[in-house]
């Protein structure tokens, strides 16, 4: 099972990076049909990344999330199969290039660190192994669209310029018509042309914050179950360890 879990992790990304470029080429060229060829592509690599989750869930014999190729593995799962389902009534297909970079990245970081299927230590063994790490997996693959959304929300307004981007006479940006304010000159014809398709900026911005109302939330709450885990575990709510460190440091 682990051998097929592999293969099919390498067919996932291998779909991934084939489906990668054709988000871009039909941004830059406007064209649905490459579009809908895209998602097709990756719709395959999901299932490829799947059916890979859920062989390694079998080679394990326990929850896949006690490691970080486990981790990265599902964290760009639920990017991928996220951007899927939200990109037609959204309107973000646009945005699959974006999507499809961070999780091939995610996932190659993750198969350098690839450990085999194996039980779990009496700590991990526990059912906070699935509250805490799966609200902080599900909340940081969630708050990855928060970039997404607003890199996209800044391409927009970069490329029609009038009142949605303005220079102020400062290093600050601020409303159009504000002090010192000018507003901003349309951007290259290329950009113009790739961001067409894209919502108004305006509308990106409100998907962004819809995700950090959505992930912010759990990213707290999968903290707090963390160092509930940590007293249950090893009879401290909080060690000094780097993950835990890190992880209060984001939030």
């Amino acid at each position: 099972m682990e051998h097929t879990s592999l293969t099919l992790f390498g067919v996932a990304i291998g779909a991934y990076f084939v489906s990668m470029p054709l988000y871009f080429v039909a941004a830059g060229f406007g064209r649905p049909a490459i579009f809908k060829l895209a998602l097709a592509v990756t719709g395959i690599g999901l299932l490829a990344h799947l059916g890979s989750f859920g062989f390694r869930w079998a080679a394990d014999g326990h929850y896949p999330l006690s490691n970080m190729y486990e981790y990265s593995s599902l964290m760009a799962l639920i990017m991928v199969a996220f951007f899927v389902v939200t990109a037609r009534s959204w309107r973000t297909e646009f945005i699959g290039g974006l999507v499809l970079i961070g999780a091939i990245g995610i996932m190659s970081v993750g198969r350098t660190l690839y450990t085999g299927p194996s039980g779990l230590i009496p700590a991990l063994n526990s059912y906070w192994l699935k509250i805490h790490v799966s609200s902080m997996v599900i909340s940081s693959a969630l708050l990855s669209f928060t970039f997404f959304f607003s890199f996209a929300a800044l391409l927009k307004a970069w490329a029609i310029g009038g009142r949605h981007l303005v220079l102020a006479s400062g290093p600050r940006y601020q409303l159009a018509g504000g002090p010192g304010a000018q507003v901003a000159h349309t951007g290259p014809r290329w950009l113009q042309t790739a961001t067409a398709w894209l919502p108004e900026p305006e509308a990106l911005d409100k998907l962004a914050f819809r995700m950090v109302l959505i992930g912010f939330p759990l990213w707290t709450f999968g903290v707090m179950m963390g160092a509930v885990w940590g007293e249950h575990a090893w009879g401290r709510w909080w060690g000094n360890d780097p993950k835990e460190i890190m992880a209060a440091v984001t939030w």
